[in-house]
């Protein structure tokens, strides 16, 4: 890890015995890689993100779609940067729900997968165990007021999904909600803010401009088309494959097309006693 990366786990969980390898100091016998431009997008740093986390009522995992947004944004960019300056980049997404994942993982590893020089792996904090990428996107997904955070209260995980980092390590989350939590993530917001390396997403217009689609705000003017950041990459079908029947709600599904996530779903009348809505049943 980069001593940027290390800094907070190593004070916080290992007494500072750990050693970063002389690897990360340097690239490749140059300067460490500076993947898009900006302080926000340095070896480390904390990105607030204002979006809401919504509770997945088949499995009772949890996603948030403004970081869903920010993390598409994001990986678009880096593989846009990495195709002009022929860097090798190999990036992975954490996230402590499964639910977050999956609304990641077909449209990140499907889009990318056939690209030589830049890949994407998304993770729950368990998947990524042992597992190390150049840089690390770490999707928190909590946001409410009462400042619960469900699994990143457990100290292992948290220490997992931060030292899966070589070079960058960027976390998105709430920070009024994280730091209401009294956990350790209080503390790395606390130990960010210090270190000068806690950012707001509306920093970058790029990414606001993103969340703010996502959440219905229109264009930001933009012109009501695409972010005026990056160009397009033609997204590939993809869809969150699940083998049971699921209950979703039908605005997720809208929120998720605008991003140009293609659920391929059927749809069936249900008993509105059960829910509200429809019932999908995902192609498998």
């Amino acid at each position: 890890m980069h001593p940027s990366i290390s800094r907070f786990p190593n004070e916080l969980f290992y007494e500072n015995k750990i050693l970063d390898g002389p690897n990360v100091l340097t690239y490749k016998g140059y300067t460490m890689p500076q993947y898009l431009e900006g302080r926000m997008y340095g070896t480390y740093s904390f990105i607030n993100i204002d979006g809401e986390e919504e509770l997945d009522e088949w499995n009772r995992s949890r996603m948030n779609m403004a970081e869903v947004a920010a993390v598409l944004n994001i990986i678009e960019r880096l593989s846009q940067a990495s195709a002009i300056t022929g860097r090798r980049v190999s990036v992975g997404v954490i996230s402590p729900y499964m639910a977050q994942v999956m609304a990641l993982k077909g449209e990140l590893e499907n889009t990318y997968k056939d690209q030589s020089n830049f890949s994407v792996k998304v993770k729950t904090i368990d998947g990524f165990q042992g597992g190390e990428e150049d840089l690390i996107i770490i999707s928190t997904v909590r946001s409410n007021m009462n400042g619960s955070v469900g699994f990143l209260y457990i100290p292992e995980r948290t220490n997992t999904a931060l030292t899966r980092a070589r070079y960058s390590l960027w976390i998105l989350g709430n920070k009024p909600a994280l730091t209401r939590s009294g956990s350790i993530w209080a503390k790395l917001v606390k130990n960010a803010k210090n270190r000068r390396c806690l950012f707001d997403a509306s920093e970058d217009v790029c990414l606001y401009n993103a969340i703010k689609q996502c959440d219905g705000g229109g264009d930001s003017g933009s012109g009501g088309g695409d972010s005026p950041c990056v160009d397009r990459i033609e997204r590939k079908e993809a869809f969150i494959a699940k083998p049971e029947v699921s209950v979703v709600d039908v605005g997720r599904i809208e929120r998720m097309e605008a991003l140009g996530v293609k659920i391929n779903t059927e749809i069936a009348d249900v008993d509105v006693s059960r829910t509200k809505g429809k019932v999908f049943l995902p192609k498998v």
